[in-house]
C-alpha cells in the first residue's frame, strides 16, 4: 500500500511459502524469528517463546518424576501440540501447498518427520529470543 499498490483482506485467502532447503537454513530462519521477539521485548511473543522453554524444560523432569500420569500428561500434550502440524502433513499442504498430492510412503516419512522438525523450530527460536533479549539488554 505504501508504494502505491492497491490491497484488499480477502477472508479466504491462503498463504503459501517454500520451504527452506535444509535443517539448518530452517533452524537459521527461526533463530532470526527469535532474535526478532527478543529485540522488540513484545511480550506476546516472549510470551511464546517463554511458554515453548518450560515445556521442553520441564517434559522431561514430569517423564523423571510424574511417573504414569506425567508420562500420560507428557504425550496428551505433545499430541495436542503436534496435532495441526501433523494434520497439515496428512492433507498434503504442507510443505508444497494445496492440491500437492504424495504417495503413502512419502506421507509416512513426513509425519515421522514432525517431531524433529517441530523440536528444531521451537529450539532454535527460543534461542534467537533469548539472544535477542540479552542484545536488547546491553543497547
Amino acid at each position: 500500500m505504501a508504494a502505491g499498490v492497491p490491497a484488499a483482506l480477502v477472508a479466504d485467502a491462503e498463504v503459501v511459502w517454500a520451504q527452506r532447503s535444509s535443517a539448518r537454513s530452517t533452524a537459521r530462519m527461526y533463530y532470526r524469528y527469535g532474535l526478532g521477539s527478543g529485540r522488540s521485548r513484545d511480550a506476546r511473543l516472549l510470551g511464546r517463546d517463554l511458554a515453548r522453554l518450560l515445556a521442553y524444560a520441564l517434559a522431561p523432569l514430569a517423564l523423571w518424576w510424574g511417573g504414569p500420569a506425567g508420562a500420560v500428561a507428557v504425550t496428551l500434550a505433545v499430541a495436542a501440540y503436534l496435532s495441526l502440524p501433523m494434520v497439515r502433513v496428512w492433507r498434503g499442504r504442507s510443505p508444497g501447498g494445496p492440491g500437492r498430492t504424495r504417495s503413502a510412503a512419502s506421507t509416512a516419512a513426513a509425519l515421522a518427520l514432525v517431531p524433529a522438525a517441530a523440536a528444531v523450530r521451537d529450539l532454535a527460536k527460543v534461542a534467537g529470543a533469548l539472544r535477542g533479549l540479552v542484545g536488547a539488554r546491553r543497547r
